[in-house]
C-alpha cells in the first residue's frame, strides 16, 4: 500500500498507450486535412458533414471517454473547415458555447472535481481512508453515527 505516486501514475499511464494515442491522432488529423482539402471550395459536404459526429461515437466506444471523444469530434469538424486554422475557431466555439455563466461553473466544478477525485484515487489515501473508516466503524450503530458526524462537518463549514 505504500506507493509512491510516481509509480502510480506509471503503473496507471503506459507509454505505450501515450504513444498509440498520438499516432492515432496525427492519423485522424491527416485524413480530415485530406479531405477538406480534395473538396472544391463550393462543393457541398454532404453525407460527409457526418464523418465528425462518426468519429465521435466510435472513439467515445473504444476509449469510454466520452468528453474526449466529443472534443475530437469537434477538433475534426474544424479541421474539415480549415486545416491550417483550429485554435481560434476552437476558442470562439468555445466561448460562444460557454458564454453562461451557470455552465461555465458546471463545466469547471464537474473538470476540476473529477481530477481531484482521480489524484486521490492514483495517490492511493481513498484506500487509506476506507482503511481508517472500516477499522474505526464496524458496528451499525457507529456507522450511523459516524455518516452523520461527517455529514455534519461538510454541510457547516
Amino acid at each position: 500500500m505504500n506507493m509512491k505516486l510516481n509509480d502510480a501514475v506509471e503503473g496507471h499511464y503506459h507509454n505505450k498507450r501515450v504513444f498509440l494515442t498520438v499516432i492515432v491522432a496525427v492519423v485522424i488529423y491527416l485524413a480530415f486535412a485530406w479531405l477538406s482539402m480534395s473538396r472544391g471550395p463550393d462543393e457541398s459536404w454532404g453525407a460527409l458533414s457526418l464523418l465528425p459526429t462518426l468519429l465521435v461515437l466510435v472513439t467515445a466506444i473504444v476509449s469510454r471517454r466520452p468528453f474526449e471523444s466529443m472534443i475530437a469530434g469537434c477538433v475534426a469538424g474544424l479541421v474539415m473547415l480549415n486545416p491550417f486554422d483550429l485554435v481560434s475557431p476552437f476558442a470562439d466555439n468555445m466561448s460562444m458555447v460557454l458564454g453562461n455563466e451557470t455552465i461555465i461553473w458546471i463545466v469547471l466544478v464537474c473538470g476540476l472535481m473529477g481530477g481531484l477525485i482521480q489524484l486521490l484515487e492514483i495517490s492511493g489515501c481513498l484506500d487509506g481512508f476506507s482503511e481508517w473508516l472500516q477499522k474505526n466503524y464496524q458496528v451499525t450503530s457507529s456507522v450511523i453515527i459516524g455518516h452523520f458526524c461527517f455529514g455534519r462537518c461538510g454541510l457547516y463549514r
